[in-house]
């Protein structure tokens, strides 16, 4: 097991000897950015780790920025006190709410009963994905939301070598065949897509029926 990013990139450099680094063929902080995008792509499909955000409300504000480690929503969670979760809210569409009404921006309350999505989790931080509380709280103390939903590590998680190798590796391997040798990206996407269902079949571990999975990587 080693850090993603220094794991997979000294497994890349054994594959490409003196092509990465400064004025090499490909810089190092590319590779990361490859390397980051694979971890991404292989916990997107392996739903292989459980991340959380919690979000102070603020009196009158409707939207609120996410983490973009988030690939996907799973749900958000109330406190009305800010350490106990009383409730969860419901997902609901900016298509449903202007069906009730047009002037539903204008509604407020003492407790938001659901979210939207502005944009697809995981936007970078600078135009960062958004959530928004429906209904605004006129007045806040300590009240808070959780999001609860699938991501990234960061670059210095974890992750166990054959993990690297039957998925991580060959991602990158195809970006770098991009654009000129389709066929042997091909090759290797279709390596990162078997890596990660026997990654999933791995970790994800079936509960009695009724009560979902369990991930475990």
């Amino acid at each position: 097991m080693s850090q993603v990013v220094t794991g997979v990139q000294a497994k890349l450099e054994n594959l490409y000897p003196g092509q990465i680094g400064d004025n090499r063929r490909w810089s190092t902080e590319y590779i990361e950015s490859l390397i980051t995008a694979a971890d991404k792509a292989a916990r997107d499909r392996c739903e292989t780790l459980l991340i959380q955000q919690v979000i102070p409300l603020v009196a009158d504000q409707a939207y609120y920025d996410l983490s973009s480690n988030f690939i996907s929503i799973v749900s958000v969670e109330y406190s009305s006190d800010g350490t106990n979760y009383d409730d969860e809210l419901r997902p609901v569409t900016y298509e449903d709410l202007d069906l009730r009404t047009q002037r539903w921006r204008d509604d407020t309350s003492t407790w938001p009963h659901e979210y939207a999505l502005e944009s697809a989790p995981g936007m970078p931080s600078n135009d960062a994905s958004r959530i928004m509380v429906y209904r605004t709280m006129s007045a806040v103390t300590s009240q808070q939301i959780r999001v609860n939903g699938y991501g990234i590590g960061a670059t210095t998680s974890n992750v166990p070598d054959d993990v690297q190798y039957a998925a991580l590796v060959p991602y990158v391997r195809a970006m770098l065949s991009l654009p000129g040798d389709v066929q042997t990206a091909s090759t290797f996407y279709k390596q990162f897509i078997e890596g990660c269902n026997k990654i999933r079949a791995r970790f994800v571990t079936q509960m009695p029926q009724g009560l979902g999975s369990r991930r475990t990587f």
